[in-house]
């Protein structure tokens, strides 16, 4: 059944005009220039996924989702240290899956998996280097000739640049994603001025947590931490300023960096050393408003494992994974749910690209909708493309409902309480309506 819009009360003192600055993907093909494809290719192996699971008896269960680097030939990785940390329960995921680069139409292959507690972990910049243990079969691995990125110099950025982000977005699985933009400026630690990230419009979404920054050279000079969902109010008049990426420099990393080219071999959880010229005071932890990936805020370093083991209160010594073959590492039921549909013009069913739909946090109702916090009361969001299809960039959480607000340029906005009702049988991927029709102004 198709949905209608109306226009409730709130609207009529409230109108949301939306204009997204959407992010371009860069092409692979056809008008890229000869050189940016080269760098593209010789950079997208390096670019891995990463799937943070739970041991469930001989299962491994994906729980989220998220992007690494690799930096040295015998598999080191960087990425976000939130992309293994489940924050909900304080704790580290028992395990990790890496998938690797095959085609930039393939999904990636999974290959190996380790241990996030075996990693060196630096949950106040919120990175973390890791590297497989064991095969696909379980047997032990010693990673050898894997395509290392090369690293660039962070402080030698200025804003006008142009930046490339790779990694893998797509909930499950999916090809690797690229996208392009300027380096917009710096952002201190919370918001002000500083160093603790770079500015992006470049498109940092659900899953990039973690991947690739690189410069024009096709050095790496950063990792995709977080984006901001930017409102402003024009007098009652709401707009979306746009999606600002965060990427944490890689000046940050290098005490990681040093660690991965002396050699190292995966074992308890260690703390990067510090603090240095990689880590200055300034770069303490932003507190972004949506991370990209799903939990916002990184656990402090004393709730991860502890070394002592249970008896002083921390998890038991972590064991060698379970073997995460192919035949054995089912999907199963994820946490929530990747809300997908399409946006059409009421009036010839013509796909409205560009449109925005908001899924608005359990227990937010219209009335409630304020301007000024529409971002904080926000649980995630999806922008069509020019076919009119949309999917969130976060999962929505099952037996719930929700507010939902989808709005266009030009269109009378539509928002519905409960609206959207996730049942704890919704499929991982739910599309609760056969098209969103939205009438013109």
């Amino acid at each position: 059944m198709t949905t209608r819009a109306t226009r409730p009360d709130p609207l009529r003192r409230v109108a949301l005009a939306l204009a997204v600055v959407a992010a371009l993907a860069l092409p692979l093909t056809g008008g890229a220039d000869e050189r940016a494809r080269r760098i593209l290719q010789q950079v997208m192996p390096s670019v891995v996924y990463i799937i943070s699971v739970e041991v469930r008896g001989d299962q491994l269960v994906p729980v989220q989702t998220g992007s690494g680097t690799i930096i040295t030939e015998d598999g080191s990785i960087i990425t976000n240290y939130h992309v293994l940390n489940n924050a909900k329960e304080g704790r580290l995921f028992d395990a990790f899956v890496v998938g690797r680069f095959r085609a930039p139409d393939r999904e990636p292959e999974l290959v190996c998996g380790g241990v996030p507690a075996e990693g060196v972990l630096d949950p106040e910049l919120d990175l973390a280097l890791i590297k497989c243990r064991v095969d696909m079969s379980g047997r032990p691995l010693s990673p050898a000739g894997w395509p290392a990125i090369r690293i660039g110099d962070s402080r030698q950025l200025v804003p006008g640049e142009q930046l490339t982000i790779l990694g893998y977005p797509g909930v499950g699985g999916g090809t690797i994603h690229v996208t392009s933009g300027e380096l917009s400026g710096w952002q201190g630690p919370r918001g002000g001025a500083g160093r603790a990230f770079i500015k992006t419009d470049a498109q940092v979404a659900h899953g990039n947590s973690g991947g690739t920054a690189i410069n024009e050279d096709g050095e790496y000079i950063g990792v995709p931490t977080a984006f901001h969902l930017e409102t402003q109010d024009f007098g009652g008049v709401v707009a979306t300023a746009g999606n600002v990426g965060l990427i944490r420099p890689i000046e940050h990393a290098e005490p990681l960096i040093a660690i991965a080219r002396r050699g190292w071999t995966p074992r308890r959880q260690r703390v990067a050393d510090g603090p240095g010229p990689s880590r200055p005071e300034e770069a303490a932890p932003a507190a972004p408003a949506n991370e990209a990936q799903e939990e916002p805020n990184p656990a402090p370093a004393q709730e991860a494992p502890s070394p002592a083991g249970p008896a002083d209160g921390g998890r038991p010594e972590p064991s060698p994974p379970p073997a995460p073959r192919r035949s054995g590492f089912q999907p199963g039921r994820s946490e929530g749910v990747v809300v997908v549909g399409r946006v059409v013009d009421a009036a010839n069913g013509r796909p409205i690209a560009g449109a925005f739909m908001i899924v608005f946090k359990p227990g937010i109702r219209t009335g409630d909708l304020d301007p000024k916090r529409l971002e904080q009361q926000a649980l995630t969001f999806g922008q069509a493309d020019e076919r009119g299809q949309f999917s969130t960039m976060h999962r929505v959480p099952r037996g719930a409902s929700y507010t939902v607000l989808v709005a266009a340029d030009g269109y009378v906005p539509l928002i519905r309480d409960d609206v959207l009702v996730v049942g704890p049988d919704a499929p991982d991927r739910f599309d609760p309506w056969e098209a969103i029709a939205l009438d013109r102004r």
